[in-house]
C-alpha cells in the first residue's frame, strides 16, 4: 500500500490509501478529512475559545514485548482503537511519531526499570549462550561422502 506523508505546521498529515482520507492529529485527537486542502483548513482553523485544552499528559513509555531490544518511547495521546486494540501516539529520537498499541507500552518507574534491566540481563545471556551453541555446531566433524 502507497502512503503518502506531508508535513504541515509542524503536523503529520498522512493519505490512507484503504479509506481514501488523510489523517493527522490535531490538539491531542486523531482527525481525517477528505482532502489535503481541508486537512490544512482544520489545521489553520483557530481553537476555540470555549474547548478546554487536552487533559493527556505525555509518559515516558518502554517498549519491547519480545524483541531483544526495548526502547523509551514518549506517548503522547490516545489514537484510538484498531481491531479491539487501544492504540496510542508514540515517538522517540529516532522514530518519527507513529502509532502502537497501548498494552505494549509500559510506562517508566523503578518498577518497571528494574524488570526492563533483568529483561535485557537475559537478553545477553541468551545472546551468548546462542553463540556458544553455534560454535560448538561448528566444531562437530563433519560426514565425509
Amino acid at each position: 500500500m502507497n502512503t503518502i506523508t506531508v508535513e504541515y505546521n509542524k503536523i503529520q498529515i498522512t493519505y490512507d490509501e484503504s479509506t481514501n482520507r488523510w489523517e493527522f492529529e490535531l490538539r491531542g485527537r486523531d482527525r481525517f478529512s477528505e482532502s489535503l486542502a481541508k486537512a490544512k483548513e482544520a489545521i489553520d482553523k483557530p481553537v476555540p475559545a470555549d474547548k478546554p485544552e487536552p487533559t493527556f499528559k505525555p509518559v515516558l513509555c518502554w517498549k519491547g514485548r519480545w524483541s531483544d531490544e526495548w526502547i523509551q518511547f514518549t506517548v503522547t495521546s490516545i489514537a484510538g482503537s484498531k481491531y479491539g486494540r487501544q492504540e496510542v501516539w508514540a515517538s522517540n529520537e529516532k522514530t518519527a511519531r507513529s502509532k502502537h498499541p497501548a498494552d505494549e507500552m509500559h510506562p517508566c518507574n523503578p518498577h518497571n526499570d528494574a524488570i526492563v534491566a533483568e529483561i535485557q540481563r537475559a537478553n545477553r545471556a541468551l545472546a551468548e549462550m546462542r553463540r556458544q551453541r553455534d560454535e560448538l555446531v561448528g566444531a562437530l566433524q563433519k560426514l565425509e561422502v
